[in-house]
């Protein structure tokens, strides 16, 4: 299933020739697939000569997936199939006494309104998550028991879940697909980082790799869950910045309000950030030495002279050239991220009851 998913169209011959498999095995598992809806037949290959050969194809609009973001404290939660169409969309506010009911209600609220069943919920959390979806660190759950929150969701909507640190999401999303390896570094409500190697996220040995937040930053001092970076530069602390220097600004405006602001101290508040985001991209670039550095969250909104600015205090700080880019998908990447983790589980299809159905997709709610 993870060959068609990810290959495209393939007769049998091809299927058997890339997994190793016999066609005879294949027999079965083809036709539970083409019984379900998930594999249709599209036709014939081109011949070749001797018996034509028709042409299996994944039908990445027949699986479905909730797909749920915390943002600035609110639950995101879409329905979403392979293809990134959106059937259904809500947000409401996390209640960080109860967010794990918090959680289960939006998602709830959303399936009550789907035509078709998801097949897998993934879950985008800030923090460090393990391989079984327990989740280590997580402030923006509060203190609530966040060791057992992936239990708990399953318990409850009795469908496979997903738990995945939201920056791994988000640059499988924008950079699964490259070339080479790649370091995404992210600025938002926090500062992340996610390396991929062959496409693939690197974890670490206890999944904490790219908790650049925590690097050390001349006087800053440690501050519980939060890093010393972090505590300066994310998004939200500069914004409380910007507002002490008398700037009416909001987090989805500051990056423009600090651009275009006369005020000095506005502009050194501005220029330290850049100095802070480079130092964090060049101490990935110095370890990992990654072909390409993808800037994403806040960072994209950067106009083209901060932009070159930012860009050249990074190579300014490396020891060799490397490729820097801007993230270009936005919201959109965490949906592709979850999408990327989803492919790499097909068993998950196989484990879910009831076959797919063909709907359109609606508008979201």
């Amino acid at each position: 299933m993870s060959t068609l998913l990810t290959c495209g169209a393939l007769s049998r011959t091809e299927l058997a020739e890339i997994t190793g498999y016999s066609q005879s095995s294949m027999t079965t598992p083809i036709k539970t697939l083409l019984g379900n809806g998930y594999v249709q037949e599209i036709g014939q290959a081109n011949s070749t000569g001797g018996r034509p050969r028709t042409l299996l194809q994944f039908r990445r609009s027949a699986v479905r997936l909730t797909v749920i973001g915390i943002q600035s404290g609110d639950i995101v939660v879409r329905q979403v199939d392979l293809d990134q169409q959106i059937y259904a969309q809500i947000r409401r506010p996390l209640d960080l006494g109860d967010p794990g009911q918090s959680l289960i209600a939006a998602i709830e609220a959303l399936h009550s309104v789907t035509t078709e069943p998801s097949r897998c919920v993934v879950l985008s959390l800030p923090g460090v998550v393990s391989e079984e979806g327990y989740i280590a660190l997580a402030p923006e759950l509060g203190d609530a028991d966040q060791a057992t929150l992936a239990e708990r969701l399953r318990s409850a909507l009795r469908i496979a879940v997903i738990i995945e640190n939201d920056v791994n999401l988000v640059a499988l999303g924008e950079c699964g697909r490259f070339d080479g390896d790649a370091a995404l570094i992210y600025v938002g409500g926090g500062i992340g980082g996610a390396l991929l190697v062959d496409g693939k996220i690197h974890v670490g040995a206890t999944r904490s790799a790219g908790e650049i937040g925590f690097l050390p930053w001349r006087s800053s001092k440690l501050s519980g869950e939060v890093g010393q970076l972090e505590s300066e530069f994310s998004i939200p602390r500069l914004t409380r910045g910007a507002r002490e220097l008398g700037i009416d600004t909001e987090e989805h405006r500051l990056l423009e309000d600090l651009m275009t602001s006369e005020n000095d101290a506005a502009k050194g508040l501005l220029s330290g950030a850049l100095d802070a985001w480079a130092y964090a991209s060049a101490v990935y670039v110095c370890v990992a030495n990654p072909h390409t550095v993808v800037l994403a969250g806040a960072l994209p909104r950067l106009d083209k002279p901060h932009r070159s600015k930012l860009k050249s205090r990074i190579r300014r700080l490396c020891p060799s050239d490397v490729d820097i880019r801007f993230a270009q998908h936005g919201e959109d990447a965490l949906v592709r991220g979850a999408i990327s983790c989803m492919e790499t589980r097909p068993q998950l299809l196989l484990e879910a009851s009831g076959p797919p159905h063909s709907e359109s997709p609606k508008s979201g709610l």
